[in-house]
């Protein structure tokens, strides 16, 4: 199990090392030479550099490296374990490209190429970071310092920021420069998630078959994956079926379609593609989600005339009405409240583990809270 742990350490390292420095690259050799004013801190640095006080490079690192000692100092040295190394190394590399090569136009004539580079290379390593938990720090910082003081919409103010910072390039520079960043800044959002899908990819499989030992026995000892089988009956022969359920990579899923083809032909396959496959069937947004239904019905439940509104058996009324009595309408309302906002903020937050673990903390606290007030 330690070798387990210290093996996924190391990759994780080799990750976000790489991811970094891609997100470094096309940041100085595509973005800061063309004036490219998309994106947090880096958009920022390049209207910055305009003013010829300092350079793109330089700006980013002074304000990446002030940003992290703000949220150590404000949100504890936990938060940095991952960001900061990541904020570190991108501000240390912008800084040696800067002085290893340095960049006084652009690579090529040829705008729109220079702009897909400009986007794709830090997307691409945004999505890397973003899939092992990690952040380039920067604008995600000031995030989650505002998340524990305010009850602000983040998501919509980091979006607000990054169109004024962007806009703010049609006057500082050209009405061409000005067009170019917008179109990162619209692009750039959808390549990151479609990149985030393609590093997640799996293959669903639902098998109908009559004898399911042979495959689960396959997907269990020669593919190393679990599978779930549920019996069914064929709706026009009533015959006895079974359907195998499980959840596959690219390579197994092609391994295991040509092992059913070869030794149950007469097996009904359909495969699917999904990107959301977390754990034991676990998701956080779905619990939360959850949660807020159940705290709904509660509240439906606290008059005998609504409840009838529940769309369930009626022993299951019975026990949301039981609940409900248990339950004060303060506490429900500001469980629902807390339970929006979370739900709100998981969108958008890329820690969403922290996210839905202080939504549980203020649910189990609200009782204590009100008897301090």
């Amino acid at each position: 199990m330690n070798q387990y742990k210290m093996r996924e350490k190391i990759e994780n390292f080799i990750a976000m090392s790489g991811a970094t420095l891609l997100i470094a690259v096309g940041t100085y050799f595509f973005k800061f030479p063309n004036n490219f004013t998309f994106g947090g801190i880096t958009g920022l640095a390049v209207l910055i550099a305009k003013t010829g006080l300092i350079s793109a490079a330089d700006f980013s690192f002074v304000a990446n490296m002030s940003l992290l000692i703000l949220g150590a100092v404000i949100l504890g040295k936990k938060f940095v374990a991952k960001t900061a190394y990541c904020s570190v190394l991108l501000s240390v590399a912008l800084s040696l490209f800067e002085r290893i090569f340095p960049m006084n136009q652009p690579f090529t004539n040829q705008p729109m190429l220079e702009v897909m580079f400009a986007i794709a290379l830090p997307a691409l390593g945004s999505a890397i970071l973003f899939n092992i938990g990690s952040s380039s720090g920067g604008t995600d910082i000031i995030a989650m310092i505002l998340k524990k003081f305010t009850s602000v919409d983040i998501g919509r103010a980091l979006v607000c920021s990054d169109i004024a910072i962007t806009v703010a390039g049609f006057f500082i520079f050209d009405v061409k420069t000005g067009l170019y960043s917008c179109f990162g800044l619209i692009i750039r959002s959808f390549l990151v998630d479609s990149f985030i899908e393609s590093l997640n990819l799996s293959k669903y499989f639902n098998v109908v078959c009559s004898n399911p030992e042979p495959i689960c026995d396959y997907i269990v000892h020669s593919l190393g994956r679990g599978a779930t089988i549920c019996e069914a009956h064929g709706a026009f022969t009533g015959e006895q079926r079974y359907i195998i359920f499980t959840a596959l990579n690219r390579q197994q899923a092609i391994k295991l379609r040509n092992f059913i083809k070869a030794n149950d032909p007469s097996s009904f396959i359909l495969i699917s593609n999904t990107s959301e496959i977390i754990g034991k069937g676990f998701d956080g947004g779905n619990l939360i989600a959850g949660l807020g239904k159940h705290f709904r019905d509660v509240l439906v439940s606290k008059d005998p005339a609504t409840v009838q509104l529940l769309e369930v058996s009626a022993g299951i009324k019975a026990r949301y009405a039981k609940q409900a009595a248990d339950c004060q309408v303060d506490f429900l309302y500001e469980a629902l409240k807390i339970v929006e906002q979370c739900e709100m903020q998981y969108k958008v937050r890329m820690e969403k583990r922290l996210c839905i673990e202080l939504a549980l903390i203020k649910l189990c606290q609200i009782n204590e809270l009100k008897k301090k007030i």
